[in-house]
């Protein structure tokens, strides 16, 4: 519960005692409960505060990590059209090889405060698809509805460690700052009682000049190749810190944040694209992760 430089013993009642105010607000605003939303948000801004007290450079940990994994993607929108097939199909590969590749065992350097730290190990659960139950533009609130709906519905399962990931398709619009703001985000559903981590990922080819790195990509897409670098940086960022108050810095932003749009170095791909990292039997260019440290920490592709 503190940065690597950090004294974990002094400061363990002082980190405890702000994790469980900022847990508990949490948990209310999981009730969708626009008064407690904002109880959550100045909790966690008087816990960032007190962090900052604390210590001065790094990374900081407090509530748990996500430690096993599971997966299961959803298209939502229409992915009907032979560009789109092919989409599934890359992101399905990518989804299926991403577990206990190097790249993702970059989160094994993010322990809880009992030392225990999120598994590289994650697994592929399989997908379902959903043709515009909230029609074509949604909000955080309808992004959560979709995946309850979904298992709900039974077309995916009510897992305690799993991770649903809703893809939209170009036409799909969301109304809390997507492509303004982000690519991609992460939060919760609550079902039956159960809060599951949920991410959102907008379809780079809505909006290529803010969301794709390359027109086109190593699999010869700009939306699939583009739309995987975005789910592993949102997946990272939902085991490091699944409750939004877990590893972040200073300035609030999360393991991946911190390496935005930086992808290292770099290959050319056979068909000329750039790429930087191999899974399986394709190439990808997947953007850095920041790799913490006893002196710090800097953007990696590998522990």
């Amino acid at each position: 519960m503190a940065t690597y430089e950090t004294n974990l013993d002094a400061n363990a009642q002082i980190f405890s005692n702000a994790n469980n105010n900022a847990t508990q607000a949490y948990n209310r605003a999981m009730l969708n409960q626009e008064g407690d939303r904002l109880a959550f948000d100045k909790a966690r801004f008087a816990w960032q505060q007190t962090l900052d007290r604390a210590a001065q450079t790094g990374m900081f940990e407090g509530a748990p990590t996500q430690a096993a994994m599971q997966y299961y993607a959803n298209t939502f929108g229409d992915w009907s059209t032979p560009e789109r097939t092919k989409d599934v199909f890359i992101i399905s590969d990518f989804l299926s090889t991403l577990g206990w590749s190097p790249y993702f065992q970059i989160a094994a350097r993010y322990p809880n405060a009992s030392g225990q730290a999120p598994s590289s190990g994650l697994l592929y659960g399989g997908a379902a698809i959903d043709r515009y139950s909230h029609g074509p533009t949604v909000s955080d609130a309808d992004v959560a509805d979709i995946v309850s709906g979904q298992i709900l519905n039974g077309e995916l399962p009510l897992d305690p460690s799993g991770i649903y990931i809703v893809m939209a398709s170009p036409d799909i619009a969301q109304t809390s700052g997507l492509f303004d703001t982000y690519c991609a985000l992460h939060g919760r559903a609550v079902t039956l009682g159960y809060s599951s981590p949920y991410i959102f990922v907008g379809s780079p080819a809505r909006s290529p000049a803010r969301c794709a790195p390359q027109s086109v990509g190593p699999n010869g897409t700009l939306n699939a190749d583009a739309a995987v670098s975005h789910i592993a940086a949102a997946l990272f960022n939902t085991i490091t810190d699944p409750t939004f108050g877990a590893w972040f810095d200073r300035l609030g932003l999360e393991p991946a944040d911190k390496c935005v749009w930086t992808f290292g170095a770099t290959y050319t791909a056979p068909n000329g694209a750039r790429a930087n990292v191999r899974l399986g039997a394709r190439d990808y260019l997947l953007q850095q992760l920041w790799v913490p440290s006893k002196t710090g920490g800097a953007c990696g592709l590998h522990p």
